[in-house]
């Protein structure tokens, strides 16, 4: 039993040393990807998880939005056009990185919210 366990372990390990870089990085990709665009079945678990995962792309959002939209916004605290087009500038690319964010998270969050489909087979026999 015990070297069957270790044998196992060894196998697992070894399995772990097989995967490289570049394939855990597109494979991370391609499911938050699907996580997206919502052609995954998930779990409970997973919906569970889209929905946190979502909420915090959603938090992010609201917290770039907000410092986006609050005044003054001020990162040169010098006054003359070059200070106020930096400013601006600012601004205006906050406001962009909140609005992608909240779009994301709110794509994320509503594939792991919506119901799932449940496919079913037909069958063949006829009801008499």
């Amino acid at each position: 039993m015990r070297r069957r366990i270790e044998k196992w372990h060894r196998d697992l390990i070894q399995r772990q040393r097989n995967l490289a870089p570049s394939e855990i990085a597109r494979n991370s990709a391609s499911f938050d990807g699907m996580l997206v665009k919502g052609g995954l079945r998930l779990s409970l678990f997973q919906r569970i998880g889209a929905v946190l995962y979502g909420g915090l792309y959603l938090l992010f959002a609201v917290v770039a939005l907000d410092a986006a939209l609050s005044f003054p916004f001020q990162i040169v605290k010098e006054s003359g056009i070059i200070a106020t087009i930096l400013n601006l500038s600012a601004q205006i690319f906050i406001f962009l990185l909140g609005s992608f964010l909240f779009i994301l998270g709110f794509r994320i969050a509503r594939n792991g919210l919506k119901s799932q489909k449940v496919y079913r087979l037909k069958s063949n026999t006829r009801d008499a």
